[in-house]
């Protein structure tokens, strides 16, 4: 059934989404992992020791940005999102290994650029220094002057083109299928006809990836950066993506077409398998009246860590700015948002690279006492190709993203009850 409304108030009911459910006490809290409270799933109550000051707060950090600055060698790219893993082999050696979508300008009509999307490797022993290998697995793929780093793309079909990549971590034995890293990625461009959309691809070195057995698992125009996690505790996947199979999708006038610029999520119990044949994408976020004039949500790539998932949402200002702001669940369906809307990462100053549009990796890798986190940044709106970008580094300490702030007078934090 189709509905449109007139303007003036809107009321829905019946999502088929699962309501919340209190934790049932004792909560049972593993031993050797962090904890994080600033959701309340694990407290009780809390106030302050002075009955009029003020109560325990949730405060937000910002990343810092990293002395190193942007990475120059990728602004050559123009990059988009991009994915990094720390690689640790038995032997105590570890590589960083980033894969990254490499926008290529091919055309200029009308003063507006044109663009092939590539999936790109760069690899680094410090997470700080890139290099960016020429690899030549795909010689159609050559740009003259740079190292061919094109890692995904299909023999033959040079007008392919890859991009948002995305690993899937903490897969089952079954569904690792012999891979070191299994890829999500979307594939685009010129004659992909019905193998338009999502797909999945394995690697088992990191760099060669089994494009034989690349897997299609849904046709389906999702344009963000795209993420599936798996959710030990509920026993299945989450694909966050667009509804895209309904917005933007026909009609000629925005009343049909709808805002596409949300998130949307679809659950599975398998990973290899055609998702659209089991559900369909169902709307999970949309911007309230806190968002003030950012009124879209660009995507929401998230990973599950810590027995949360982590969604590092993308607000949008329709056709301009972008920022990152983290939000959390513990069921996949209902998400925590600070009050205040913080951005995870500021706007640089005027005329730097970064002070217009950044996209933030949700894959933090732990370095030390930090939590390494890497993101693309932009000098121009998205309503243009009149913008350089690349990407950075930017840092928080370990599990600092949010934390609970008491008054100068003091508070108490207490649990429900715990064991473990």
């Amino acid at each position: 059934m189709n509905l449109r409304f007139l303007p003036g108030p809107a009321f829905f009911c019946g999502a088929s989404l699962t309501f919340a459910q209190l934790p049932v006490e004792p909560l049972e809290i593993p031993p050797v992992e962090p904890n994080f409270v600033h959701d309340s799933w694990l407290i009780d109550n809390h106030w302050p020791l002075k009955t009029k000051q003020e109560g325990i707060n949730v405060a937000h950090h910002p990343l810092q940005k990293h002395a190193s600055g942007p990475f120059e060698i990728f602004g050559e790219d123009k990059p988009s999102y991009a994915w990094v893993v720390k690689d640790e082999a038995d032997d105590g050696s570890r590589i960083f290994r980033m894969y990254y979508q490499a926008n290529i300008p091919i055309a200029r009509v009308e003063g507006k650029g044109s663009y092939r999307t590539d999936i790109a490797y760069a690899e680094s022993k410090d997470g700080i220094s890139w290099t960016k290998p020429d690899l030549d697995l795909f010689p159609e793929k050559a740009v003259e002057g740079r190292p061919n780093n094109v890692v995904v793309a299909f023999e033959g079909k040079p007008q392919w083109g890859g991009s948002a990549p995305a690993l899937i971590e903490n897969l089952p034995d079954g569904d690792q299928r012999r891979y070191r890293f299994v890829m999500l990625y979307r594939v685009k461009g010129r004659g992909t006809g019905d193998q338009a959309g999502l797909h999945l691809v394995g690697t088992k070195d990191g760099i060669h990836f089994d494009m034989v057995n690349d897997f299609h698992i849904a046709h389906l125009h999702s344009d963000c950066p795209n993420t599936i996690h798996f959710d030990p505790a509920a026993g299945r996947y989450q694909l966050l993506c667009r509804a895209k199979q309904i917005y933007r999708a026909f009609g000629d006038e925005m009343i049909d077409t709808g805002a596409s610029r949300r998130v949307a999520t679809m659950f599975s119990p398998k990973l290899w398998t055609d998702w659209l044949e089991h559900s369909a994408p169902q709307t999970l976020l949309v911007p309230d009246e806190r968002d003030g004039d950012h009124r879209y949500f660009y995507g929401m790539p998230t990973v599950h860590r810590h027995g949360l998932a982590w969604g590092f949402l993308e607000v949008f200002r329709m056709n301009d700015l972008i920022h990152t702001e983290v939000v959390t669940s513990r069921d996949g369906a209902h998400w925590w948002r600070h009050a205040d809307r913080p951005k995870l990462i500021e706007y640089g100053e005027d005329g730097t690279w970064d002070d217009t549009m950044t996209f933030t990796s949700p894959a933090w890798v732990a370095v030390g006492n930090h939590w390494y986190i890497y993101y693309s940044g932009w000098d121009g709106p998205h309503g243009t190709s009149e913008r350089e970008g690349t990407i950075g580094l930017a840092t928080c300490l370990r599990e600092r993203i949010y934390s609970r702030r008491g008054s100068k007078s003091g508070g108490v934090v207490c649990t429900r009850t715990l064991t473990w």
